[in-house]
């Protein structure tokens, strides 16, 4: 993550900024970004990521594939939680 071009743009522009690719990206990389006016951070590959490893474990002892679904919701909230918590914004859910 190339933090100094961050600053480059947050010094250039007055209109908050979305970080596309954020899934893998240290925690204190995500909070420098956040201080240089990033508003909103993707993490779409982290969740199907969450989603994924919870459906994989889920398929060794279901009984029941229809509850396929509720393991990858409940393991997106998961990861969800995680960036909520980081964040200090679980309050806000």
């Amino acid at each position: 993550m190339d933090i100094d071009r961050f600053e480059k743009i947050a010094k250039k522009v007055s209109i908050p900024s979305v970080l596309h690719g954020g899934s893998g990206t240290s925690k204190n990389s995500l909070k420098k970004c956040i201080k240089l006016g990033i508003i909103k951070i993707n993490i779409w590959t982290d969740l199907m990521v969450a989603a994924t490893e919870g459906i994989k474990e889920s398929l060794k002892t279901a009984d029941n594939f229809g509850d396929i679904n509720l393991v990858a919701e409940a393991a997106i909230k998961e990861c969800l939680i995680k960036y909520y918590k980081m964040f200090n914004c679980l309050s806000r859910i």
